[in-house]
């Protein structure tokens, strides 16, 4: 298959990439369309279609000999959690909650950055979590994915309850 930076990369879809207008490495996978998801026999009948011809068909090149492991190899595999939650939809949010360009919002927490930063640096983190609450103010665009985890399963609920509208509240629990 594709290598995560392919057009055809995604492991359950075929819906093909897009390269980032920002930069030209990073592929989006729009869902603006009906998504045809892959199945396992029509991923084996394209990459054996793509060992025919010699390229590439929907992202496969060749028939993987992880096929003759894994019995369904695209419904037994999971979608990564750490790109897709942590560095996808926690970033996001924290993303629309604090930069400037969204202050207009009624979501935006950008007044409130005073507040959330006492907060986060006040935090004791339990000794599971390794890395220390950094800035969100000076830091969140270097925060790692491990922060984005701590901020979402340890460190959101009491900070935002404090700050956020309780309507969006409600909704980020939910």
């Amino acid at each position: 298959m594709a290598g995560h930076s392919g057009f055809n990369s995604c492991p359950k879809c075929k819906v093909l990439g897009e390269k980032s207008e920002r930069t030209q490495n990073v592929f989006a996978f729009p869902n603006d369309h009906a998504t045809y998801l892959r199945t396992d026999q029509g991923t084996w009948d394209y990459a054996n279609m793509a060992r025919r011809i010699g390229g590439s068909v929907n992202g496969m090149r060749f028939p993987s000999a992880l096929f003759n492991i894994v019995f369904n190899l695209i419904s037994s595999t999971s979608i990564d959690f750490m790109h897709c939650i942590h560095l996808g939809v926690v970033k996001k949010l924290l993303k629309l909650w604090t930069d400037s360009s969204f202050s207009d919002e009624p979501f935006s927490l950008r007044t409130h950055l005073e507040a959330l930063e006492s907060c986060i640096k006040g935090i004791r983190p339990p000794h599971f979590i390794q890395r220390l609450p950094n800035s969100i103010k000076e830091c969140l665009a270097h925060w790692k994915a491990s922060e984005y985890r701590s901020f979402l399963f340890s460190y959101a609920l009491p900070m935002l309850q404090k700050v956020i509208d309780p309507v969006y509240f409600h909704h980020y629990l939910t």
